[in-house]
């Protein structure tokens, strides 16, 4: 994912699919169909914040990270429709943003997603 300069709104990114290989910078995004959860290491990028008490999330390789809050992230999508990504963790110890497929196919906003995943 990467901020749009052309966007004046910069709480605004869009979805770029990398192989996981790659080194990723701040704005991009990795779609993870293993995930239970989207994931963010960077408070800016979130639209609304909510802090959490602590708590530990176990990672595939059975390592576990520290949850410090959830919100909202919005990201503008290949053909630049606007999403967002809701319950997204926010976990500073992670060096990759997750979006959990597992999340988009089960939560609420499935439908407005459902073309997005048709096209991929």
């Amino acid at each position: 994912m990467r901020s749009d300069s052309n966007d004046s709104d910069s709480s605004y990114f869009s979805l770029s699919i990398t192989p996981s290989g790659c080194h990723l910078d701040v704005s991009e995004w990795i779609m993870d169909t293993g995930s239970t959860y989207h994931i963010c290491p960077k408070r800016e990028l979130f639209a609304s914040f909510e802090q959490l008490d602590g708590g530990l999330m176990s990672m595939r390789d059975r390592h576990t990270c520290r949850l410090v809050g959830k919100g909202t992230v919005r990201i503008r999508i290949y053909d630049r429709t606007l999403r967002e990504l809701k319950e997204v963790r926010y976990i500073t110890s992670m060096t990759k943003n997750i979006i959990s497929v597992r999340a988009l196919e089960a939560g609420p906003q499935k439908d407005s997603w459902r073309r997005y995943s048709q096209d991929v």
